[in-house]
């Protein structure tokens, strides 16, 4: 089975190849167009998840409730989320994006979050 932080990972990572997202706007501009444009929908996600995009070590975008650290105790408590993180490469605007996209969900489903 699937985890939804796969499936979450999967979705955002499709969404920043595919997306014109801004990543200069401030970040309450940039998390709404987040939402908007990846078809992520806050209230049907509920506080069981996270996604977090950092550009190499700098946080650009933080989402929903939860953190590294729970996924760190995952290893110790199933009850703590399950993580999933990924690279992405890209020339966005002639600048150069080193993506690191980490989520988290504390659910096991196979149903799509967006």
């Amino acid at each position: 089975m699937e985890e939804d932080a796969a499936i979450l990972n999967k979705n955002a990572r499709n969404c920043i190849k595919t997306q014109e997202v801004n990543w200069d706007n401030n970040k309450e501009v940039l998390e709404e167009e987040f939402y908007s444009k990846c078809n992520i929908n806050f209230n049907s996600t509920g506080n069981s998840w996270f996604i977090q995009i950092k550009d190499e070590k700098n946080e650009i975008l933080n989402l929903g409730k939860g953190d590294e650290a729970q996924c760190a105790l995952s290893e110790k408590n199933p009850k703590y989320m399950r993580c999933v993180d990924s690279t992405l490469k890209m020339k966005i605007k002639e600048r150069e994006y080193n993506f690191i996209i980490s989520t988290g969900s504390n659910q096991l489903s196979r149903e799509k979050l967006t």
